[in-house]
């Protein structure tokens, strides 16, 4: 079995799948259920459950389709996500037709060979969305009541989202939803397994995560250094100074890749990486501008006119935070308390 999350709130997109495809006493395998494909003005994010041998010869035929220039579709030539939600259930029609006879009427085990595919992305000047494609081709949108579309084992991950996830919900606290939803399914289900793929898309960025994450030859001398400051024991303590130095590395923001990265060298689980990375206001998650300004906007701040400075801010910078002005090179945040409250606003 499997689990498969995707969730669209107004800042942009989570994706979350395991990479479990057995679960036996003696036979665990893995295989990642999650396909990426961020070229030019597009991105997108796709996640299967069901027959393996279907989605991983779906996955394999839009590789395919990519690399021979002559075919009349693929994903860089779907005018929409419906168009790639069509393309998409019309692969997994044909790599189920192979396995029937065509004079036979599809029956309960026929469908076994199906699999469910959730589609989500952006195509720039559209808007971000999600669908999911049944086995039979077909496909919906997700809906704004439940912003979010499971497949797999979903019971044991939804009453969180249930009671987390708004159209409004901030997309850090999405993400965070989508950990602990896989958190909870894992607990309770040995079906539903690591390694975890994560993604998380903004709106309007055109940038997916970099799929790997290496410190740098001088950057290494520095952790070796770094390390040496803590006992044996507790080396996983620097795991704060070594997420600065991947940010100063990666032009002021960390991916995930570096997240996963860290959390390897430091032989802790990712999760708990990923909550400290996600805690603290000085490490950003996304590209910054060269100009990086963080508005505090708790109460002390906003009773000496913090509001005034986020007007201002998205009247010179841009209307949306976290996303960077051609015109200067700059991008603004609001953050919690900069702890220094006696010369707010900060």
């Amino acid at each position: 079995m499997t689990y498969c999350l995707a969730i669209k709130v107004e800042e942009g997109l989570v994706f979350d799948s395991d990479s479990r495809t057995n679960a036996g006493l003696d036979n665990i395998g893995t295989y990642t259920k999650m396909f990426t494909y961020n070229v030019g003005d597009r991105a997108f994010v796709i996640l299967t459950a069901g027959n393996l041998a279907t989605s991983q010869a779906v996955y394999h035929q839009i590789e395919k389709d990519l690399e021979n220039s002559n075919n009349e579709t693929n994903l860089n030539l779907c005018e929409d996500i419906e168009a790639v939600a069509d393309y998409v259930g019309k692969l997994s029609i044909e790599q189920q037709s192979k396995n029937h006879d065509p004079t036979e009427q599809i029956d309960q085990s026929t469908m076994l060979l199906g699999s469910h595919f959730i589609i989500g992305g952006q195509i720039m000047g559209q808007e971000p969305n999600l669908v999911m494609v049944y086995p039979e081709g077909n496909f919906i949108y997700v809906a704004d009541e439940t912003p979010f579309i499971q497949i797999g084992e979903t019971k044991y991950g939804k009453p969180i989202l249930d009671r987390m996830i708004l159209p409004n919900t901030p997309l850090g606290d999405s993400a965070r939803a989508a950990l602990l939803s896989f958190d909870s399914t894992m607990k309770s289900d040995l079906t539903v397994g690591p390694p975890i793929d994560f993604v998380v898309f903004k709106k309007d960025q055109i940038n997916l995560q970099p799929k790997e994450f290496k410190f740098s030859t001088e950057n290494l001398k520095k952790v070796e250094k770094i390390l040496k400051r803590y006992p044996n024991k507790n080396k996983k303590s620097a795991v704060m100074p070594l997420l600065y130095l991947a940010q100063r590395q990666n032009e002021n923001w960390i991916p995930l890749a570096a997240m996963k990265y860290i959390a390897n060298y430091l032989a802790m689980p990712y999760i708990s990486v990923y909550e400290v990375a996600t805690f603290y206001s000085m490490y950003n998650l996304a590209p910054v501008g060269k100009n990086f300004i963080q508005v505090c906007t708790t109460t002390p701040c906003l009773i000496r006119g913090a509001d005034k400075i986020v007007k201002l801010c998205k009247e010179k910078i841009s209307p949306n935070e976290n996303e960077v002005s051609e015109k200067c090179n700059s991008s603004w945040i609001e953050v919690e308390c900069l702890g220094a409250c006696v010369s707010a606003p900060m």
